[in-house]
């Protein structure tokens, strides 16, 4: 409901939405960036040879971030996924991003980023929490520590598909064997154990609602009184003697 909420006023309410994109623009900006300094003493290595390495990197990661191949729908670049993962993370309180390794035309596997959008994480079936699995974040029990994700195929609002032909898959948070994360989850946790987030407006939903109430109902009237004219007329023989 929180999240319904949050996206009607992103939508509808301007003070939402300016606050929405001032808040991007300010916090992503161009992006974040990757400049490489190694610890060549540690490495043995000399300041040429520290330097070289550097620069081979910094011009490796340059060619994948400015590249539509780091993401996994060829869309976007990596700084409009930092923007958009983060303008995610606001209206609807988290995302998710998966991190698959993808070979495209023959060449060597490479990182690629893809965004799920809060709503498909979310219980097998719409089926109610469990100890291990809340809305569609699955935990160890004894420790709290999130293991996995259930993760809708298809978005479950979408009305385009036969009812109960969605699928769920389990995409575990970390490799098995080498322990690398394959699900990155944006959100900013308010209570202890808790694993989803809440919408960045959800504290002024109501009064920003008002607001948007209060709005509409000055700008009709203002425009209805425009609309409307007086007019006061006299009796031209009222004052004869």
């Amino acid at each position: 409901m929180l999240r319904a909420r949050s996206r009607d006023q992103m939508r509808n309410a301007p003070v939402a939405l300016g606050a929405l994109n001032t808040t991007v623009s300010h916090v992503v900006g161009t992006g974040l960036t990757y400049t490489p300094a190694i610890d060549a003493k540690f490495l043995g290595l000399d300041d040429e040879q520290a330097e070289a390495w550097q620069d081979d990197v910094k011009r490796r990661f340059k060619a994948w971030a400015e590249s539509p191949d780091c993401d996994v729908a060829r869309q976007l670049d990596f700084y409009a996924i930092q923007e958009l993962a983060f303008r995610a993370y606001l209206e609807s309180g988290d995302s998710f991003i998966l991190t698959p390794r993808i070979a495209r035309s023959g060449k060597p596997a490479k990182l690629a980023l893809q965004i799920i959008e809060a709503d498909r994480v979310c219980n097998p079936n719409k089926s109610a929490d469990t100890p291990t699995v809340i809305d569609g974040i699955e935990i160890f029990p004894a420790t709290g520590e999130v293991i996995a994700c259930h993760i809708a195929r298809r978005h479950p609002g979408a009305n385009l598909y036969a009812k109960g032909s969605n699928k769920w898959d389990r995409v575990a948070v970390r490799g098995s064997s080498t322990g690398r994360r394959n699900v990155l989850a944006l959100f900013k946790p308010l209570r202890p154990g808790q694993v989803r987030g809440v919408p960045w407006i959800a504290p002024i939903l109501e009064p920003l609602k008002q607001l948007g109430r209060w709005s509409d109902a000055e700008l009709n009237a203002a425009v209805v009184s425009g609309l409307m004219a007086t007019f006061i007329t006299m009796d031209p023989t009222a004052f004869d003697t």
